[in-house]
């Protein structure tokens, strides 16, 4: 999904919009050659850019049926009545300071999005939802951990917003996973798109298990994870669970660094030298916990792995998945 644009693409998306889209298709049944096409073509992509998800933009002359493995993150921002309800009070110009709130707040969490290589499917008032899809780059399960960080990361960075009526507002999310059919209907001249199947139905059951600052997963996503990998409370249904942070066997553990010579490597924390490490301390500020530190933990008592990886996450798991590296080394 396009999110920004050049002023010279704004002046060109602007002279195409007011241009309607049957007179561009009729201009290029007129002329013939495939400069005429194309501009028909070009014009719809333009005018669309920024408007729909790349998953039509990439493919928008298929009008085809197209089975997707896919995981899906959906968000719905608790607060939004209260807020209406302020800002009709406040007097003039209530409604555009309510749109500028809701633009930054949602479109600070669609960046997020974007960041972790997600898809913006569709707005709905105060509510999002997004995807991640298996490509032949990155499978399903690759893709589910996308979205559970993606989630992580906007929970502790915009899960509560405090507006300027002192109206505190937050986001509670949900995430699943599986089989979808995805379709464009309609023809040249006005066309949408459908998205259908289980996940869709799942992803609404977990929205309702789910409150104001919690990420909530299916049973078919948690299939995708790892032991240990997040810090889980399954709920009294069996079915769902909460993701409380990220667990000592995280397994996004590696970041691009850059050393003095500019030359980017690889590390993987979990052999990381201690070299590297303490310039990571000093560049990033993360903390990174040591078999010493481990002890001192211990004799607090912490002796368990998982308390201790629930302690020191819990603060920095969201800036911990910006840089890419681990905030917990065990050995």
């Amino acid at each position: 999904m396009r999110t920004g644009i050049l002023q010279q693409d704004s002046d060109e998306w602007k002279n195409r919009r007011s241009i309607p889209i049957s007179e561009m298709m009729q201009a290029s049944r007129t002329y013939e050659g495939d400069k005429a096409n194309s501009f028909a073509e070009e014009g719809l992509t333009r005018t669309m850019a920024s408007l729909v998800p790349d998953e039509i933009l990439y493919n928008i002359n298929d009008y085809t049926k197209r089975d997707l493995e896919a995981c899906l993150l959906f968000g719905d921002v608790s607060g939004f009545t209260d807020l209406c309800e302020k800002y009709n009070k406040s007097g003039k110009g209530g409604p555009s300071r309510l749109t500028q709130v809701l633009n930054s707040y949602i479109g600070a969490m669609v960046q997020e999005i974007l960041s972790h290589n997600g898809d913006v499917l569709k707005f709905s008032g105060d509510a999002f939802i997004a995807l991640w899809k298996e490509t032949d780059h990155l499978s399903l399960r690759d893709a589910v951990h996308e979205a559970i960080d993606c989630a992580l990361v906007i929970q502790k960075s915009y899960g509560t917003y405090q507006t300027d009526v002192d109206v505190v507002v937050r986001v509670k999310l949900a995430v699943a996973a599986g089989h979808l059919v995805f379709s464009l209907i309609g023809d040249d001249e006005n066309s949408h798109y459908l998205m259908t199947g289980q996940p869709i139905y799942d992803i609404k059951a977990a929205e309702s298990k789910s409150k104001a600052g919690e990420i909530i997963i299916t049973a078919r996503v948690s299939h995708h994870l790892s032991a240990n990998e997040y810090l889980i409370d399954l709920l009294s249904d069996g079915i769902h669970a909460k993701v409380l942070g990220v667990g000592p066997n995280w397994r996004n553990i590696q970041r691009t660094y850059e050393n003095k010579e500019g030359i980017s490597d690889t590390y993987s924390l979990l052999s990381a030298a201690t070299s590297l490490e303490d310039e990571l301390r000093q560049d990033s500020g993360v903390s990174i916990l040591h078999p010493s530190e481990k002890e001192k933990a211990a004799e607090g008592g912490e002796d368990d792995d998982l308390q201790i990886a629930s302690r020191v996450v819990t603060d920095q798991y969201a800036r911990m998945f910006q840089i890419r590296c681990a905030v917990s080394i065990f050995t």
